[in-house]
C-alpha cells in the first residue's frame, strides 16, 4: 500500500501548517501529512499513504469519541476532540484534534 497518493492541489497549503496535519480522502484513506505529523508520530509519509487514518488507534480512546466524530462528520460539520494513538514506537500519543471535511 506504500506510494504517493494523489491529493487534491488546493489541499497542499494546509501541509505548511505548523501543526501536526493528516489529509485523507472520503473514506479516511491517508492522502499525505506534513512534517511535524511525521516527527509526531515516528512514520515517515511513504510508510502510511493509502492506509486508513485509524490503523493508529491504541484502543485507548473511548467509542463514544468515534460516534460523536462519525455522527458530525457526516452531518458535513467540523469535530474537536481528544484521540489517544499510538506512535511507530507504540508509545501513547495523547492529542487534541480538528478535523473538518472539505468537499
Amino acid at each position: 500500500m506504500k506510494g504517493k497518493s494523489r491529493m487534491p492541489f488546493e489541499l497542499a497549503g494546509y501541509l505548511k501548517l505548523g501543526d501536526a496535519v493528516i489529509i485523507t480522502d472520503q473514506d479516511h484513506r491517508i492522502l499525505d501529512i506534513n512534517g511535524y505529523y511525521e516527527r509526531t508520530t515516528e512514520y515517515s509519509t511513504n510508510s502510511i499513504i493509502r492506509f486508513k487514518a485509524g490503523f493508529l488507534k491504541s484502543g485507548i480512546t473511548p467509542l463514544y469519541t468515534y460516534t460523536s466524530l462519525k455522527n458530525e462528520l457526516r452531518e458535513g460539520n467540523p469535530w474537536s476532540g481528544v484521540f489517544t494513538n499510538r506512535k511507530k514506537s507504540g508509545d501513547i500519543w495523547h492529542f487534541s484534534i480538528t478535523i473538518t471535511p472539505i468537499i
